[in-house]
């Protein structure tokens, strides 16, 4: 199902960044990718909040890219921007990722973030942005493709990107 699911979008003349955590998702996504034949670059952010833990995450996603020959950058978010007193520690980590997404996308319109948000992550968001009182805009949840922001897996279950995994014996870490 995965394999189907990305080979559904059009990668043409498309240089690809994933933004790849070490957890399930985001490591199936970059192997079904490369099983596509396609060579994507690896993004891993390392927030540092779960000490050895996170560096274990990074180490995962730098061994998986080295061994399947593509570039990984790994960026590592200053202390100071998620352990402030007061801090909605969720926001300043996006805020993080997405400043380097849009250094990414910048570079060039065939320049996209694939992110590998699943149909679990889009019925979360629906109900964080009911219980924010958001209007139909953020009840429309994620969109599949917006601008250079590309979501593959926004109707595949989380148990089916398991499957996949277990069954093609992908690698990744569970963050406790």
């Amino acid at each position: 199902m995965v394999i189907e699911v990305l080979q559904k979008v059009d990668w043409t003349e498309k240089h690809i960044l994933v933004a790849c955590s070490g957890g399930v998702d985001s490591m199936v996504l970059l192997q079904g990718l490369l099983a596509i034949g396609l060579k994507p670059d690896v993004m891993h952010v390392n927030y540092g909040l779960r000490g050895a833990e996170s560096d274990a995450d990074e180490e995962l996603v730098v061994d998986v890219a080295r061994a399947n020959g593509v570039n990984v950058q790994v960026f590592h978010c200053p202390v100071e921007l998620t352990k402030q007193s007061g801090i909605n520690l969720q926001a300043a980590a996006r805020t993080f990722r997405r400043k380097h997404f849009q250094q990414w996308i910048a570079q060039s319109p065939n320049h996209v973030v694939v992110l590998a948000h699943h149909a679990n992550d889009q019925v979360e968001t629906f109900f964080l942005q009911l219980y924010r009182g958001s209007g139909t805009f953020g009840l429309g949840g994620m969109h599949p493709e917006r601008g250079q922001l590309i979501r593959p897996f926004l109707e595949t279950k989380k148990t089916d990107l398991i499957a996949y995994a277990i069954e093609n014996k992908v690698q990744w870490r569970e963050d406790k």
